[in-house]
């Protein structure tokens, strides 16, 4: 969900996901892992591809907005709530 939060309405690519976890969390992971990962998301209908000039481009699909958008509700509600008992 962290890919669909971060490209949204954008296309991207698997390359484009790589360089995007390695800048933010400066971390290296396999392109196997990351392709593995967008296909898995594709057949949950997450997300949907086409090729572009060769490259297979990926883009979130409504389901797949929809879903993000709750869990990062739901996220927002558990850190009101973790404030408020803080306090």
């Amino acid at each position: 969900m962290l890919i669909i939060g971060h490209f949204q309405d954008q296309e991207f690519s698997g390359y484009d996901v790589l360089e995007f976890i390695h800048k933010q969390m400066r971390v290296l992971i396999s392109s196997g892992t990351v392709y593995y990962t967008l296909y898995s998301m594709e057949r949950e209908k997450l997300l949907e591809s086409s090729e572009m000039r060769k490259k297979r481009v990926f883009k979130a699909t409504e389901k797949g907005l929809h879903k993000t958008r709750l869990l990062m509700d739901a996220k927002a509600v558990s850190s009101f709530f973790a404030n408020i008992a803080t306090k």
